[in-house]
């Protein structure tokens, strides 16, 4: 695969919602088809989220138990839907997911502190809601000491925050294709419902995304489920350290760019 998307996915002026739709689902499957050997990473991660979540029951008399573990399913959820954003040629809303499970892991973290506040999360009336809640990443990022561990997914939650929460350059750079036809000595811009990334990109931010949702996962296992429940099982964190292992060596291999004219 060099390019993912085929030209008449450029074509797109007069396609309505049902059309789309069908797109979506051409999208995935070439996505899938083209990942071939490395779709493995997406199945191994989600592995790892749910055999946590099997071994680590939360107690239901227990707050903290409770609302980590509502924010670890928010989180795992959002791995699905952003990854199958992803697939379907939807970068910006695959980071939105992303950026959603940051939060998620952050809120979490902030409860293993502060257990006392898991009533105020659920009170819309708090007044910690619009001191903390509504804004956990710069809450974290303001007191490292605190939240150590979170510090590594700011700059990514940043990342997530560029491509999902306004139109900005880099959520829409994917969505244009400049033809310069020097038969009828004209140019012309197409725009695209969908992202069209080559071969590099795609790869690239696939195991981005992937990345990111594995330092979520660490930071909920490292920093309450292991901490918390005391459970030592060897098998599990060799798998967790080979995984990490690999994963690194994949961004290595496959560097994000900064932009798409970036080479």
């Amino acid at each position: 695969m060099r390019n993912r998307n085929n030209s008449n996915l450029f074509n797109m002026a007069n396609i309505n919602i049902l059309e789309f739709m069908g797109f979506e689902q051409h999208n995935e499957l070439v996505s899938i088809a083209n990942l071939k050997g490395e779709l493995g990473f997406l199945q191994e991660l989600d592995e790892i989220y749910q055999e946590t979540k099997v071994a680590f029951p939360a107690d239901k008399n227990n707050n903290t138990h409770i609302m980590v573990g509502l924010m670890f399913l928010r989180a795992h959820s959002e791995f699905y839907i952003g990854m199958s954003q992803f697939l379907k040629s939807h970068l910006s809303k695959a980071f939105l997911s992303l950026r959603i499970a940051i939060d998620a892991s952050f809120n979490a973290y902030y409860f293993t502190k502060h257990p006392e506040h898991a009533k105020d999360y659920i009170n819309e009336k708090s007044p910690l809601q619009k001191k903390i809640f509504w804004n956990i990443k710069k809450y974290v990022n303001d007191r490292p000491k605190e939240f150590p561990f979170a510090q590594s997914l700011i700059k990514i939650h940043e990342l997530s925050s560029n491509f999902a929460a306004h139109p900005s350059f880099e959520s829409l750079v994917y969505k244009y294709q400049h033809i310069v036809s020097m038969e009828q000595k004209k140019e012309e811009i197409k725009l695209n419902y969908f992202d069209g990334l080559d071969f590099a990109d795609f790869i690239a931010y696939y195991f981005g995304l992937l990345k990111g949702y594995f330092m979520i996962f660490q930071l909920f296992y490292s920093c309450f489920y292991k901490k918390e429940f005391k459970i030592e099982y060897p098998e599990r964190d060799r798998r967790i350290t080979t995984f990490e292992t690999k994963i690194n060596q994949k961004g290595k291999q496959y560097p994000l760019k900064r932009s798409k004219g970036d080479k």
